[in-house]
């Protein structure tokens, strides 16, 4: 799928994922993509999150993945030369987060540790 998007440079917004069962019934999910993907691990991983909505009971028989609401993927390119946008940090953690939805933002944590490996800690950021 993913190659085929690349080739005709395009990208979806929706992904449907539909299942044969060997008991002669299909079920299918559907997920609305935050932003157009064509890329194949971010629809793989989209496609795994829809699988495991399902509940099955019985030997699958078919995978079926479609593509749907199709866009051009748009390149954009980056100036050297403007400033960055100044942003509110706080607002921008919203609207990620409302964008992926199912995402979770840590912040790091110094601890006083004497391995590097152990000298700080991921906390879960409150959005709200």
């Amino acid at each position: 799928m993913s190659v085929d998007l690349r080739k005709t440079g395009q990208a979806t917004r929706t992904v449907t994922l539909v299942v044969g069962l060997e008991r002669g019934d299909e079920q299918e999910a559907q997920a609305r993509l935050p932003t157009p993907a064509s890329q194949g691990i971010g629809l793989l991983r989209e496609l795994q999150q829809l699988f495991d909505r399902l509940s099955i009971r019985s030997g699958v028989l078919s995978l079926s993945a479609q593509a749907g609401d199709l866009a051009p993927v748009v390149a954009r390119q980056l100036s050297l030369f403007d400033p960055p946008p100044a942003h509110n940090p706080g607002q921008r953690l919203i609207d990620l987060a409302a964008c992926y939805r199912q995402a979770r933002f840590f912040r790091v944590v110094p601890v006083e540790q004497p391995l590097l490996e152990l000298r700080f800690r991921l906390e879960p950021v409150d959005v709200a």
